[in-house]
């Protein structure tokens, strides 16, 4: 019998009612048609267990989440120095080991990429994690031991009970760390993924396409055992191909010349009372693509 060499999935019932980290996972895989540096999007690689809700692997990077959805609007994530754990104050069962982070954070790096894990949850920070955060990452100086010291040692202490980490990797993991905080909850994960992704970024208006690709993205979710979904099985759940999808033209700032008198003759021609088309004409490559892209900014 040929063995099927794709890792199981450890938690197959527990997912059919965890529309959150659906979502989540769905939304990742969007981002695969208009982030090219993303390679690939995994559920459940149990060598990333606990972050291995959702796992975007780039060229050059792995982004790892753990997912954690709070029913309770005004729940917050709190930091636990005396056990090493992030917790829930309102929910005695809810803790994130700092340890089983370190744990995924080696197993991860072992493929020679950066590793960023994320907390991603709809809690805000309660008032001791939130002295601690700058932006969504921890303060450089609590990284660097230069604030909070007795705090830094417990932590580093604690994690040291159940996982060897030198001191230097030790920075890297608290670097490494990126707290997602106060994201919308369910219902406005499917907002996101409706109206800023399918309706806007693509231009996907109908209701149909947003059921159709959700089906698919459950499907690949339940699968028993983990597998890379790539932008190509997006783009065929979507029934898209790249001549259908909107170009995306960056704009440099540093080296894109700003053509105000121009702008201002299309603002005029545009907004002109008659009816009828607008076309930009020019030899390639001389900018009309980056002109309309600022313009619409």
């Amino acid at each position: 019998m040929t063995q099927n060499p794709l890792p199981r999935k450890i938690s197959t019932p527990a997912r059919i009612g965890n529309s959150y980290e659906l979502r989540l996972f769905a939304l990742s895989c969007l981002k695969t048609i208009s982030d090219r540096s993303i390679e690939h999007v995994w559920h459940e690689d149990s060598s990333a267990a606990p972050v291995d809700d959702v796992i975007i692997e780039f060229k050059d990077r792995i982004e790892c989440f753990q997912a954690k959805h709070a029913m309770n609007p005004h729940a917050l994530l709190e930091i636990n120095f005396d056990t090493a754990e992030l917790v829930d104050p309102a929910q005695r069962d809810f803790t994130i080991s700092f340890a089983k982070l370190v744990g995924a954070w080696q197993s991860l790096r072992s493929r020679g990429k950066k590793v960023i894990i994320r907390i991603f949850t709809n809690r805000a920070a309660g008032q001791e994690l939130s002295l601690f955060l700058e932006d969504n990452s921890f303060k450089d100086t609590f990284v660097s031991d230069n604030f909070q010291k007795r705090k830094r040692r417990k932590l580093r202490d604690k994690i040291g009970e159940e996982v060897e980490i030198s001191d230097d990797n030790f920075v890297a993991f608290l670097s490494s760390l990126r707290y997602d905080l106060r994201q919308p909850n369910e219902a406005g994960l499917d907002d996101v993924i409706r109206s800023d992704w399918l309706q806007r970024k693509f231009g996907l208006d109908s209701a149909s396409v947003y059921d159709r690709f959700l089906r698919h993205a459950e499907r690949w979710f339940l699968e028993s055992r983990t597998r890379p979904i790539d932008r190509s099985e997006v783009l065929a759940a979507l029934q898209l191909d790249n001549s259908t999808l909107p170009q995306i033209f960056p704009v440099d700032l540093k080296t894109y010349v700003d053509r105000s008198t121009f702008e201002q003759e299309v603002v005029r021609v545009l907004f002109r009372d008659r009816g009828g088309y607008t076309a930009i004409v020019g030899t390639p490559g001389s900018g009309k693509s980056t002109f309309i892209t600022r313009f619409t900014d």
